[in-house]
């Protein structure tokens, strides 16, 4: 009896101080509520804005897929994007599916295994993004050269790395390529490490989720260090809260540390591991600059030289009448101004690695 008695007295002293405990847990909800609010408010003004992707209105359809050494890859198929501009044609993509682009009317170009193979890695610019098959350089090489079996393995978004990595992939077939052409713009230094804002760009685009970007970084050693894809983080809220998208940035920033100032250095290690591997598998390598500012193209022209990197210099203004009305990407012209410079360094000087003369 006095078991439950005393029982009863202690349940009911509990009940005031479960409802202390409850009102500070409450007040302390609220004030932290308030004060996500007011940092959310004072963020609004000024001017940062809760997560938003661009180009979400966009007309092109997904031509890439998921590759986990590379990040990405094109995806198999055939793809018409609606015109950039009012006026504009259609664009017609085709990819194989091996990754590359189509370079011949028959989708395979020549078969002969025999021909000395020319395949192209680099990035959109190789690719030839927002133009169709036909007004690439690589398909006008094939043109130029009909003997030849030129394939096109550029792929939007990518850096020197993963240029890098596909030439891995192409030297390790039973039947290589004999010569590699890499084309090379400005823009690839802060892709080869993964600097925080291609992170964000790459992100902000993608209406598929998350886009893995292989990196490299360099070892105290002055060594590469590879690095497995990483993303951008994708945190909740983050399309309500401005909150959100700032911490997000600020992750990225951290975790990121000191690596966006070895841009340049890694690049430059790529180029030589390129022409190294092309070396060792016996295969004629060559760099083709295609988009750089004054100052960057002398110091890349100064740096293969002095390396013994073979190159050509067709890195040629780009004026609005080159690009294409829309988008911004090098036009058919462009392109076309493109072939004729490697083409005449491709007859003249490149030539395959079994001796044999130059390519015509």
């Amino acid at each position: 009896m006095d078991r439950d008695v005393h029982s009863g007295r202690a349940r009911a002293a509990d009940r005031p101080m479960a409802r202390r405990v409850l009102s500070a847990l409450a007040a302390v909800l609220i004030g932290v509520t308030a004060g996500l609010a007011a940092v959310e408010v004072i963020l609004r003004l000024n001017g940062y804005q809760a997560w938003h992707y661009l180009g979400t209105e966009t007309r092109e359809l997904v031509v890439h897929e998921p590759d986990a050494q590379l990040g990405w890859r094109a995806k198999a198929g055939s793809y018409v994007f609606a015109p950039y501009a009012a006026g504009s044609p259609e664009v017609h993509l085709t990819f194989l599916p091996d990754g590359a682009r189509v370079t011949h009317a028959d989708g395979d170009g020549r078969a002969d295994s025999a021909a000395p193979d020319v395949a192209f890695v680099g990035c959109s610019l190789t690719q030839g993004w927002a133009i169709s098959d036909e007004e690439t350089f690589a398909w006008r090489i094939q043109e130029r050269f009909p003997s030849l079996r030129v394939r096109n393995y550029g792929t939007s978004g990518y850096g020197t790395y993963q240029s890098l990595l596909v030439m891995e992939r192409l030297l390790s077939q039973p039947q290589p390529p004999r010569v590699v052409l890499y084309g090379f713009m400005e823009e690839h230094e802060p892709r080869n490490v993964a600097d925080p804002n291609w992170l964000t760009l790459m992100a902000l685009r993608s209406k598929q989720g998350g886009v893995a970007t292989p990196y490299c970084t360099l070892a105290p050693t002055g060594l590469l260090t590879r690095h497995p894809p990483t993303e951008y983080p994708r945190w909740p809220l983050r399309e309500s809260l401005a909150t959100v998208t700032l911490l997000e940035n600020r992750i990225v920033a951290l975790r990121a540390g000191q690596r966006t100032a070895q841009a340049r250095q890694v690049t430059e290690q790529l180029l030589i591991e390129m022409n190294t591997l092309a070396t060792r598998h016996g295969v004629r390598f060559g760099v083709v600059l295609l988009h750089l500012s004054p100052e960057a193209k002398a110091h890349y022209a100064a740096f293969l030289d002095q390396h013994h990197v073979d190159f050509v210099d067709c890195a040629f203004p780009l004026p609005a009448a080159m690009q294409v009305p829309g988008d911004g990407h090098p036009n058919g012209r462009m392109n076309a101004r493109w072939a004729d410079c490697i083409g005449a360094r491709l007859a003249a000087d490149w030539a395959p690695s079994n001796g044999e003369a130059p390519l015509r």
